[in-house]
């Protein structure tokens, strides 16, 4: 099609979007009247959101990925559950650094935070706590990124894709 990094019809994953069809690659006319190629991205998980975006735009190079084959995400499993991320109690430079780790999707960190936030449930749940309203929000997120794309490397359902990653980072609850 062109010299692009993505062709049509490819399945992406983008940034916290999740998984996306390219759908298409078109020009598009911005108000400045320059027109840029842009990918037309269509989520799996919202078949009424469309998002466009620039082929030689710096966010999508830093932002988006192919999905990971089984041994990719076999091994960054492997390696995640080697350490150990550390709760941070201030909950301000946490939710800042959830976020930012939220933000760069899947790998290693994305793996340990979420090891840490389901740890830090079963202890704070032993207590008769629930963990906070912020935490629970980052933890949904990196849930249902992660599950999606297990869900589709795979081609498993829901929940043989939780089981898989909570065995896959010892969990047990």
């Amino acid at each position: 099609m062109g010299d692009y990094r993505y062709d049509k019809g490819e399945k992406i994953v983008y940034g916290t979007t999740g998984i996306c069809l390219v759908e298409d690659i078109v020009g598009k006319k911005y108000p400045d009247k320059t027109t840029r190629m842009c990918y037309v991205l269509k989520p799996l998980s919202n078949n009424s959101a469309t998002f466009f975006v620039p082929v030689d735009s710096q966010v999508i190079l830093e932002k988006s990925r192919y999905i990971y084959t089984k041994d990719e995400i076999e091994e960054i499993f492997t390696s995640a559950a080697q350490k150990k991320m550390d709760w941070i109690d201030d909950k301000n430079v946490r939710a800042t650094k959830f976020k930012e780790i939220l933000s760069n999707g899947v790998g290693e960190d994305f793996l340990q935070m979420l090891a840490c936030l389901y740890n830090r449930r079963i202890d704070v749940r032993e207590m008769g706590k629930k963990i906070s309203n912020s935490d629970e929000i980052i933890l949904r997120s990196a849930e249902d990124m992660i599950v999606e794309e297990v869900m589709y490397i795979f081609g498993s359902d829901e929940g043989t894709a939780m089981e898989y990653i909570k065995k896959k980072l010892g969990i047990s609850e």
